[in-house]
């Protein structure tokens, strides 16, 4: 189940065999109870489409500059500690 979230944030779209493959599932029964439990929709190319969740990820800002900026003022601590 927690491999099946973590597809849902990682691919915008995969392929039934390669999600099947992705959750060690040999049954199609399992894997379409899988993709029933989570909501996902099959297109007629038997792909699963996921872009919802991804335009959620591409919407969230990450402040690299104030990351990149603390991480210089750690390192910079670290060196005068050692």
């Amino acid at each position: 189940d927690e491999i099946a979230c973590c597809m849902e944030k990682s691919y915008r779209t995969i392929s039934f065999t390669e999600a099947a493959r992705l959750l060690y599932l040999n049954k199609t029964d399992e894997l379409a109870a899988i993709a029933k439990k989570h909501g996902w929709q099959m297109k007629a190319d038997q792909i699963f489409h996921f872009e919802n969740n991804q335009m959620k990820a591409d919407n969230e800002h990450v402040p690299a500059d104030e990351i990149a900026s603390q991480m210089i003022q750690y390192a910079r601590e670290m060196e005068i500690i050692i």
